[in-house]
């Protein structure tokens, strides 16, 4: 099952996430860490992890929960001209080792609304 996520051009606030596996919260206690990974209307590809160094714009809110915080790391990441963008989450049980959600056929969607 997919999420769709409405939001403002340019935004740098947080956005919260649920980390849905056939509709199914995926829990997320105990993983290495997690990637999130967006593509924009025009085919760029823009990745984040939560093991960055410093502060990591993707962070896992709540795990159980399955709840996943993206923190936009500048304003320049959600333009209206590049909308829709498809969000994706590679769930790493070691650091090596890892499974993406959602599966094919499904897709988490951001749309942006143009800045007035």
């Amino acid at each position: 099952m997919a999420e769709e996520t409405s939001i403002r051009e340019k935004t740098t606030e947080p956005i919260l996430f649920q980390v849905l596996s056939d509709g199914n919260i995926v829990d997320l206690t105990g993983v290495n860490h997690i990637e999130m990974h967006m593509i924009d209307a025009k085919g760029k590809v823009y990745r984040y992890a939560s093991n960055a160094t410093g502060t990591p714009a993707v962070v896992i809110a709540n795990a159980g929960l399955g709840q996943v915080n993206f923190t936009p790391p500048n304003e320049t990441i959600f333009k209206y001209t590049r909308t829709p963008y498809r969000l994706y989450i590679e769930v790493f049980d070691t650091a090596t080792e890892h499974y993406t959600v959602p599966e094919a056929g499904e897709e988490n969607i951001i749309n942006v609304r143009k800045e007035f």
